[in-house]
């Protein structure tokens, strides 16, 4: 089954249409075509060179979606009309008898009067498979016989990837210069979509593309003396207009402007900086000192510590706002769901100044009573005077006075993913002994410790814009969970025994 634009709906007798054709939905394509290349070039003692370029082929794997069948099963839906304020049916005299229409070929169409929950998946007779390009080039040197330095650059693109946007979007311009057409919208919406009879379509197609590019300096140790360490500090960006590929698109007002959903990938980092190592202390059986068996070394000798040490910039997140003062289009700032078909994307507010986001320095201190917003705390207008009074809960982690409701059925400017998170500051440490007991069986005792400076990992702030409630705006509501990467303290300990 298949959505077509062209042909005349036999339900409603409006121009776009199910069509079932008999052969393959969208073209075959045989040109997948994956090179690798690779190279490596050693001009002279201690330097080597290395790059590298390939293509990957992303397969279509829509049909585990479950889609292509949005009418093959019988749908009812008994909704009034958008337009009709009085009750579906009373009480008394119950829904009215469900009749379903089956047709020649067997399908089952739409039942109901309300078209806004029949949605459909269009998949365009061009899609193919998209392509992602990966290169890279490195420079090492070795700076000792166990001593390496290595700078390199790595990037991607994606190509053509298959994203899904919802083509039956509600026009942000509609009727402008024009109040009286303006305020008609709101008595029947679904009757002003590009297709009133249907709600969300949902259009799969080869519109994506993203890239990413990073820079990394590394150091590493091989194991000598009874270290090991490696350290890397990577500066990189990722830009997409959309993060999923087969789930809907999720982009900013209008959504029908693909050019305004472009920007930071929500996992983009830009700043990451890790260093681990492990060191065998020098004390014990087959080591520098002590090197001798016996109760000495099992209670000084042969211990084992490791380090990881992370530090790394948050990812990017957006704003949408509440509480305007001003109209709007209904439901225009719905997530583009099937459940759906009037939204035009993420409502956003518009930008009066630059919003700036406090990292509150190393291990995100952001001081007493963190999750509560009930308190008050001093907001500081954009001229430097004070908005209002919050005081007694922790501050907002940026200003409000940046923001301004949109004006009335206009979209707003502050665009997608434009201020980066909470940063991360995380310590990993473990320590480990080896007993032997005999030839063949050894005991581990080993403990780790997760987090131990209790530097916590916190989400992104409350990023609604609501200026009758200003105290909510910028709030940490919530923190990582315990054994996650920047979660609360851990602690384990743990015996093992091999033979």
């Amino acid at each position: 089954m298949e959505f077509s634009p062209t042909t005349v709906d036999p339900l409603t007798g409006i121009m776009g249409a199910l069509i079932h054709p008999t052969g393959g939905l969208n073209r075959r394509d045989l040109k997948n075509f994956q090179p690798r290349i690779g190279m490596a070039y050693h001009p002279r003692e201690k330097w080597v060179f290395r790059g590298g370029f390939g293509l990957n082929t992303v397969d279509i794997r829509w049909p585990n979606q479950g889609m292509q069948f949005d009418e093959y099963q019988a749908q009812v839906v008994q909704q009034r009309l958008s337009n009709n304020p009085l009750p579906l049916f009373q009480l008394s005299q119950g829904p009215a008898p469900v009749v379903y229409n089956i047709q020649p070929n067997g399908t089952a169409g739409y039942v109901g009067t309300n078209y806004g929950s029949r949605n459909v998946t269009w998949l365009d007779p061009s899609l193919h498979p998209g392509y992602v390009a990966n290169w890279n080039v490195t420079v090492e040197y070795q700076l000792s016989a166990n001593n390496l330095f290595k700078v390199f650059y790595a990037g991607s693109a994606g190509v053509h990837l298959v994203e899904s946007w919802n083509i039956n979007a509600f026009p942000a311009d509609f009727g402008a210069g024009n109040p009286a057409l303006q305020n008609a919208v709101f008595a029947n919406t679904q009757a002003y979509l590009p297709y009133p009879q249907f709600g969300a379509i949902n259009h799969l197609a080869n519109t994506g593309h993203s890239s990413y590019h990073s820079g990394t300096v590394q150091y590493s140790k091989r194991y000598s003396q009874g270290l090991v360490m490696d350290s890397f500090y990577t500066y990189s960006k990722a830009l997409d207009d959309c993060d999923t590929d087969y789930n809907v698109c999720n982009g900013v007002e209008p959504v029908t402007d693909r050019n305004l959903s472009k920007g930071r990938a929500a996992y983009d980092m830009r700043h990451r900086f890790v260093t681990s190592f492990s060191y065998e202390l020098p004390v014990g059986k087959g080591r520098r000192f002590k090197n001798k068996g016996g109760i000495l070394d099992y209670i000084i000798g042969g211990y084992d510590l490791s380090w990881i040490q992370t530090v790394d910039t948050g990812n990017p997140f957006g704003f949408t706002f509440a509480n305007s003062p001003y109209n709007y289009y209904p439901t225009s700032g719905a997530t583009p769901t099937l459940s759906s078909g009037v939204n035009i994307g993420t409502r956003v507010p518009d930008l009066v100044a630059t919003p700036t986001m406090s990292q509150f320095g190393l291990g995100n201190d952001i001081g007493p009573n963190r999750f509560n917003q009930s308190g008050e705390y001093a907001l500081v207008g954009a001229s430097g005077g004070a908005l209002a009074t919050y005081a007694g809960c922790a501050p907002p982690t940026c200003n409000i006075s940046a923001f301004a409701p949109p004006p009335p059925f206009t979209p707003g400017n502050a665009g997608r993913n434009i201020l980066t998170g909470p940063a991360s500051y995380y310590s990993m440490f473990s320590a480990k002994k080896n007993f032997r007991i005999t030839e063949r069986v050894n005991l581990q005792v080993r403990y780790d410790f997760q987090n131990p400076f209790h530097n916590f990992g916190f989400s992104a702030p409350n990023s609604t814009v609501d200026f009758k409630n200003p105290q909510l705006f910028g709030k940490i509501t919530s923190d990582v969970a315990t054994a996650s990467l920047t979660g609360e303290p851990l602690m384990n300990l743990m015996l093992r025994m091999s033979w």
